[in-house]
């Protein structure tokens, strides 16, 4: 018995002397969106962590633009790709944001990259992008297939080796990530299908220890449209998977069978942590998983981080914001109560867009700001040009200048409805669509069926005396928005199974073929910008007054259950259910007829 207790025990230690446990620390970040301020502490706390395993592996999983006055120097300095390699990240992939600039600017980024990189002897990160079709040939590819992959030499994956760990990466790019991307004119090839081809791949040709997706598709509270999630199913082969897009803060990894999810929130507000230990079947353990966060006013500021964002912010004031007579701190009005972003910057922006639009002449009747253009709000105090900036930075225009410029259109009443009507529905459920309208106040019911809550829209009065106007469903409206906006409108078919249509049209009521075509433009020929039109309206007032209850007064709620009111002017969604109903009605009668009578004849 003790003869066989020795053997046991020998055979035990031979195994653990043949497998030798390996080990690896990750650091991550994603959806930072020029967000570079407190990259400085980033840097800080990755040397460190070297300097306890020089082998750690640092990755961004996108949008790493796009968000700050950064942005604006996006294509001739390259500043936020060029931060990443400063601060060793090793690998990134694309974010939806990245294609808002265009292929000319997306291209002259990975060009400037280059450029400014050899020029200051600064590092740049890999770049892995998987689910592209690059055989596709027209131009907008061709562009981008110069400048990325044969320039900046962007792969499907790559393998590295980390101390004794060899890892393999790659990029993957998620459904409503393109459905995001309305300018992205690539080939995007289905993301199961291809994580799986590249994984065979890398195990056949590569024999990786570990294998890393840094996917820009998400997660989210739905499991059926938690993206990332439903890849770590199909394709289990993953080891991990650092998700962005979808801004998510996981405090706690998701875990799907060996593979791990994670994910550290957007605008550098964190810097993930974690170590894995292999496990002797080959897949991984996760441990130590932490997001520190880079607000913490003891983390030290790198100096050569804030010595690069110093000579940025010279570049900024000096080739964008001089085209607008400003300066990034220069302040434009004062708020003694911070704005709630659920609930009123929207509204204050859209009041700040109509009175700048209207007085370039613009007939506006609406404006319309969604949610999912907001990108911060205001804080008590002095709001600077950055601030307004930051809130509302999104997309370039046909200038090639960064913002997305207000345009107009005209919607029928009925459309304006169906458009409050998808506010009124589905916001609770896609934050993204919540809309904040200047000059339109809607009630609703909410104990109606969905998309057929709204019962009644109108026009704001304009002044104390007047009273409320309700639409008319046929006439004609004058609504501003930003061109992404206005672009995604189509999208609003997709959206509702194609139960609500909102086409925009041409002041004589036929369709609007080219939304350029309606740009709204300053005296002096430039674009307005959506953050500009804010911009102007905060500084013609100054100081902002309170906006605690402008959603209760936008957003009219009549809950009732009578029939009449619950049944009244029904949706083509209610339309189709109740007729529906009613049919099922009559035929469950009929049958109840028919065996009554069957009854009566067999007695």
């Amino acid at each position: 018995m003790n003869i066989k207790r020795l053997l046991l025990a020998f055979t035990l230690f031979l195994t653990s002397i043949c497998f030798a446990q390996k080990q690896i620390d990750v650091m991550f970040m994603h959806d930072v969106h020029s967000f570079l301020k407190d990259t400085a502490k980033a840097k800080t706390l990755i040397d460190a962590q070297k300097q306890k395993n020089p082998h750690t592996l640092v990755l961004d999983a996108g949008d790493f633009s796009m968000g700050t006055l950064t942005q604006t120097v996006f294509a001739s300095h390259a500043v936020e790709l060029r931060v990443l390699g400063m601060l060793g990240v090793d690998a990134t992939t694309m974010g939806n944001h990245e294609f808002d600039f265009g292929v000319k600017s997306l291209a002259n980024m990975f060009d400037s990259a280059i450029r400014e990189a050899k020029e200051f002897g600064t590092p740049l990160p890999e770049f892995v992008l998987s689910n592209v079709d690059w055989s596709n040939e027209n131009s907008y590819t061709q562009t981008l297939k110069k400048s990325l992959v044969e320039n900046y030499k962007a792969k499907e994956y790559i393998v590295i080796q980390k101390g004794d760990v060899k890892v393999a990466i790659f990029g993957i790019f998620g459904k409503d990530a393109l459905f995001c991307a309305p300018t992205c004119e690539l080939t995007i090839k289905d993301q199961i299908q291809t994580a799986k081809e590249i994984v065979k791949k890398i195990k056949q040709t590569a024999n990786p220890d570990i294998i890393v997706c840094l996917s820009h598709s998400g997660t989210h509270k739905n499991p059926k449209k938690s993206e990332d999630e439903i890849l770590a199913k199909k394709v289990p082969e993953i080891d991990i998977i650092i998700s962005g897009h979808t801004h998510s803060v996981l405090q706690q990894p998701i875990v799907v069978k060996n593979t791990h999810i994670v994910s550290c929130g957007s605008y550098a507000t964190n810097l993930g942590f974690f170590k894995m230990t292999q496990k002797q079947d080959g897949r991984w353990n996760l441990e130590n998983y932490e997001l520190i966060p880079l607000k913490n006013q003891n983390i030290p500021l790198d100096q050569s981080i804030q010595n690069e964002l110093a000579k940025v912010d010279l570049q900024v004031d000096a080739e964008y914001l001089s085209q607008f007579g400003l300066q990034s701190n220069q302040v434009l009005a004062h708020t003694q109560n911070a704005l709630d972003l659920d609930t009123q910057v929207g509204y204050l922006m859209a009041q700040s867009m109509f009175n700048s639009v209207r007085e370039l002449g613009v007939a506006a009747d609406f404006v319309v700001v969604p949610s999912g253009c907001i990108r911060g709000t205001y804080n008590a105090g002095d709001i600077t040009v950055s601030d307004v900036f930051e809130s509302f930075s999104l997309g370039i225009g046909k200038d090639q200048m960064s913002g997305y410029p207000l345009v107009y259109c005209y919607l029928t009443g009925q459309e304006i409805a169906n458009a409050c009507e998808i506010d009124c529905s589905m916001s609770d459920m896609l934050d993204t669509v919540r809309l904040f309208i200047h000059g339109a106040s809607y009630s609703f019911n909410p104990h109606r069926m969905i998309l057929n809550k709204v019962t009644n829209v109108f026009k704001t009065p304009s002044s104390l005396n007047s009273s409320r106007e309700e639409l008319k469903a046929t006439e004609l409206y004058c609504v501003v928005t930003d061109i992404y906006t206005a672009q995604m409108l189509g999208g609003v078919l997709d959206l509702t199974h194609g139960l609500i249509s909102i086409v925009p049209k041409n002041k004589d009521g036929s369709v609007l073929q080219n939304i350029d075509n309606n740009i709204i433009y300053n005296p002096d020929g430039t674009e307005l910008k959506g953050w500009i039109a804010i911009a102007k309206g905060l500084s013609k007032m100054q100081t902002i007054g309170d906006y605690s209850n402008s959603q209760k007064l936008a957003l009219i709620s009549k809950p009732s259950f009578n029939p009449i009111k619950l049944f009244a002017n029904p949706s083509r969604l209610a339309t189709i259910i109740n007729y529906s109903l009613l049919a099922l009605v009559v035929i469950i009668a009929a049958v109840i007829i028919l065996v009554k009578k069957r009854k009566l004849v067999t007695k």
